[in-house]
């Protein structure tokens, strides 16, 4: 195990990012391993397993295409030391808001040991160590090191806690299953900086992000939702949504790397219609088709 006798944490510039994200993939056959035991099944679709570096991995491959950490205004940090560059990554901010602390980490605990870590966190721009800090991806098995080192950078201020546990799975391409027709009067459309207010007011995240960001994710990154043709005619359905968009926004997807941004709109469960719940499960394949830089993935928070 790597223990840097002169650790440093280093910014990775954005021209680097398209070999840094190449070595995070040429490692996948070490991130597969969890220590103490196989790789959870639950990690494994026909896709194969997905690496622990893939968050990572996953934004970088979407700043190369959307300008993803441009918007969110986010460096990429990683270990000074050539031996150790690839082993360690982090992301900062991970989200918007200036109201909280936040970022992205992963490291292959087979090569930098917890203290070697400990050490290059130190180096991390953040403004107090002992202030509310929301880690906002992190392989699951790597939790209790992070507890540990987190409560000795905070000396004892800090713990982990409310982990909310993500699946992620690959799935091949061939395996895609095939978009469903939508019933009448509904139709696929996407998504754009306008419907920003009534996304955000829905998403439990939103206080993470600020609204000028968030319009641009809209705008830039890939998404995918139903629409409900509107008649504008009955005065019912006049309501302020409909003033300002014509069609009712029925439900909608947004490719945002390492957070689900997916959410279905209008009545409760038990008085919506049939027609309306097949309309809002039909999103479940296009969801499966969006990728960004390789086989597309599909995220999913159990219940």
């Amino acid at each position: 195990m790597s223990q840097p006798s002169s650790p440093s944490l280093a910014v990775v510039p954005p021209e680097e990012y398209q070999q840094f994200a190449d070595a995070l993939r040429e490692f996948r056959p070490h991130s597969y391993q969890v220590s103490g035991g196989p790789v959870p099944h639950s990690y494994q679709v026909s896709g194969g397993p997905v690496p622990h570096s893939y968050q990572v991995e996953a934004m970088l491959r979407s700043h190369l295409k959307y300008d993803y950490l441009g918007i969110l205004r986010a460096s990429l940090y990683a270990p000074a030391r050539a031996v150790d560059r690839h082993h360690l990554a982090i992301i900062s901010p991970s989200g918007s808001t200036n109201e909280r602390c936040m970022f992205t980490i992963y490291w292959n605990d087979n090569h930098l040991s917890d203290d070697a870590v400990y050490q290059l966190l130190k180096y991390l721009p953040v403004d107090s160590w002992h202030q509310p800090i929301m880690i906002r991806q992190m392989p699951s098995h790597l939790r209790p090191k992070m507890d540990a080192i987190l409560l000795k950078l905070s000396e004892g201020d800090l713990h982990l806690f409310a982990p909310i546990p993500v699946h992620v799975y690959s799935l091949d391409p061939e395996d895609t299953p095939p978009v469903p027709e939508l019933p009448d009067g509904y139709y696929y459309g996407s998504l754009n900086g306008n419907h920003g207010t009534e996304i955000l007011s829905r998403w439990p995240e939103a206080p993470t992000e600020t609204f000028e960001c968030f319009k641009k994710y809209l705008d830039t990154l890939p998404s995918a939702a139903v629409f409900r043709k509107m008649d504008l005619t009955n005065a019912s359905e006049s309501h302020e949504w409909n003033k300002k968009h014509d069609d009712e926004l029925v439900s909608y997807t947004v490719y945002k790397p390492g957070t689900d941004i997916a959410r279905s709109t209008g009545p409760t469960a038990n008085r919506k219609s049939l027609r309306r719940r097949q309309a809002e499960q039909a999103l479940g394949p296009v969801l499966a088709t969006v990728s960004v830089g390789g086989s597309p993935v599909r995220q999913h928070r159990p219940e």
